[in-house]
């Protein structure tokens, strides 16, 4: 058997190079699963340090779209969006196994 051939037959039976890893090998590992109160530290820190909670709600900013286009929003927009989005995230988190 040749050189070329060995090598493949190597390969059909899951044997590898010398040197070579399988990308499985490389695979990083998967974080954890958090817990509710986890998650809900996490969201009541990111409530905490960005501050939407206390901005006015005249008060006004640019924020960039999907589609990469600025615009203008109220403190009044965010804070509907962010409790649009809490209730969805709370119907959700009911679903979650």
């Amino acid at each position: 058997m040749d050189r070329a051939d060995e090598a493949t037959a190597a390969v059909i039976q899951g044997k590898l190079p010398e040197g070579v890893t399988s990308p499985v090998d490389k695979a990083p590992t998967p974080p954890k699963a958090l817990s509710d109160d986890e998650v809900d530290r996490i969201i009541d820190q990111i409530g905490e340090d960005t501050g939407f909670e206390r901005m006015s709600d005249d008060e006004s900013f640019f924020l960039d779209d999907l589609d990469g286009d600025a615009k203008e929003r109220t403190g009044a927009d965010v804070k509907q969006e962010l409790a649009n989005d809490q209730s969805m995230l709370d119907r959700l988190r009911g679903c979650v196994i």
